[in-house]
């Protein structure tokens, strides 16, 4: 079922929807069953969990041009993250390696918001773009203790500010208002260490966001912003000393 090598594309396909399936009735079982052996449940579940975090790297890190493959890893790895044990039971070297794939991803798309899908009828590029940020909002959090090692994820921050919020923000077009927002939330869920915090200011993400905000509102001829991306970018902004809105 499974192309350990992450090349056959239609195979990597039938192993996310195998996969997802196989998650999704994993998760019906245990609440099914009521488990109280909590610590037992976690032994189960841990192995179960890496293999399919890292089926969905596999993709991730071989098939960035197959936009519909990379919408099913992204919805697959969105459920399997958001299991409250998640965190608690993956390694932090393969949760490390799902946030660069998924960022490498990021990055990349980035650079083709106005580009069709190159495979057939695909997901647009705004709502791909969309989940894998969602995915960021995700794993941000869990690789905090590590984000904030500076020569360890300096690199990893400046991709994530600069080729893809950035990046995204200034577009001659203007992206969808929920690109928009979840570029935005990203801000916050970085650890606010100084060199972060620098990092924020000299990629242009802060100015970005108010940038945005402004063509928005033109882009809308003067109505309002939507409340909750005008808090999230006063949020934002505020996280920063001496950013200006």
């Amino acid at each position: 079922m499974w192309d350990r090598a992450g090349q056959d594309e239609a195979l990597q396909l039938r192993g996310i929807e195998f996969l997802f399936a196989q998650q999704t009735q994993a998760k019906h079982e245990a609440q099914a069953k009521e488990l109280t052996e909590a610590g037992a449940a976690s032994a189960d579940a841990s192995p179960a969990m890496r293999r399919s975090l890292e089926a969905a790297i596999a993709v991730f890190a071989n098939h960035q041009a197959n936009w519909n493959l990379l919408l099913k890893a992204s919805q697959f790895l969105s459920v399997l993250l958001a299991e409250p044990s998640a965190q608690q039971l993956l390694p932090q070297a393969v949760v490390r390696s799902a946030a660069e794939a998924v960022l490498a991803a990021s990055a990349q798309l980035s650079e083709a918001q106005t580009a069709a899908a190159p495979q057939g009828a695909g997901p647009t590029p705004a709502k791909l773009i969309t989940w894998l940020l969602s995915l960021l909002a995700l794993l941000l959090p869990a690789v905090e203790p590590w984000l904030r090692q500076k020569q360890q994820s300096q690199e990893f921050v400046k991709t994530l500010l600069n080729a893809v919020i950035s990046r995204l923000l200034t577009e001659s077009e203007l992206p969808a208002e929920a690109v928009i927002l979840k570029s935005v939330q990203l801000i916050p869920l970085l650890p606010m260490e100084s060199w972060i915090q620098q990092a924020c200011l000299d990629s242009g993400a802060i100015h970005s966001f108010a940038l945005a905000r402004q063509r928005v509102v033109a882009k809308k001829g003067g109505d309002q912003l939507d409340p909750t991306l005008a808090k999230a970018v006063q949020s934002a902004i505020r996280m920063v000393p001496g950013a200006q809105a």
